[in-house]
């Protein structure tokens, strides 16, 4: 998009996602504050998004929603705010809907893209699959262990921090698939409302188990969460050309854009 172009020419869906991505991202924030007494999680509104501290060097610590316009002074508060939370860097998780004066600013101002992301949406009405007596939902404590063990996750502090912390997202569905031969869970996922849409995420299966179906079957299961409360579409931000993805694509989802993450190091 040019600088000049006019914003009413951004698909509705971008608007819609990205606002709740930054909803979720404030969520979080709330959530930390609620589980990890060792994580001072702060927030600050960041150009129609959201900046959030969850701790250094966790991937919540981030911008969401920005855009589509990106000042100088923009740049400023971020990096003051993650500087003040003694975060090493700051990042810009943008939509395709920035200006291309915003591409240039980054750019100028040392942001580089690091990674990219695929976000990926179904519109309701979904196609609700039967229930599946498999999965189960989870507490607080089971949640966060499974997680982190599904996730294979570093033994650090910032990565139980996470897990105990997606346990407490408001109204957030938190599934896992029980395996009768092993007596436990295998595999998670997790459906959070946020500005009407329901966000999948949190999709991870213990490495003994992986292809044996778990995914799909608690895809299916978010589908009917959503539709029971009346979400307008269902999202999941996956790695280009995952197993999630594929997953993904095959209930139907379909890639609505791509999220690029401008990173810059504070020094």
């Amino acid at each position: 998009m040019s600088a000049g172009e006019q914003t009413d020419s951004i698909p509705p869906a971008w608007r819609l996602l990205e606002r709740a991505a930054a909803k979720n991202l404030l969520d979080y924030v709330q959530a930390f504050r609620l589980a990890t007494a060792g994580v001072s999680a702060a927030a600050m509104a960041c150009a129609g998004g959201i900046a959030a501290h969850t701790g250094a060097g966790s991937p919540l610590t981030t911008i969401k929603g920005a855009g589509p316009d990106l000042s100088d002074d923009t740049l400023d508060q971020a990096e003051f705010f993650f500087r003040k939370c003694n975060s090493p860097c700051v990042v810009f998780e943008l939509a395709p809907w920035i200006t291309s004066a915003a591409v240039q600013l980054l750019a100028r101002r040392q942001y580089q893209v690091m990674a990219v992301e695929h976000v990926m949406l179904l519109d309701a009405p979904f196609k609700i699959p039967e229930p599946q007596t498999s999965i189960k939902r989870l507490n607080a404590a089971e949640w966060a262990d499974l997680v982190f063990r599904g996730f294979e996750a570093a033994d650090t502090p910032v990565w139980h921090h996470l897990a105990e912390a997606s346990a407490f997202l408001p109204e957030a569905a938190n599934l896992g698939v029980w395996d009768t031969s092993a007596d436990a869970c295998i595999a998670c996922a997790q459906m959070a409302p946020a500005a009407g849409v329901a966000i999948f995420s949190c999709d991870a299966t213990l490495p003994t188990a992986r292809r044996k179906g778990a995914q799909t079957a608690l895809i299916g299961e978010r589908l009917r969460l959503a539709s029971a409360i009346g979400a307008t579409c269902a999202v999941a931000e996956v790695a280009p050309g995952s197993i999630s993805e594929r997953n993904y694509l095959r209930y139907g989802f379909r890639l609505a854009y791509s999220r690029k993450h401008y990173v810059k190091n504070l020094d």
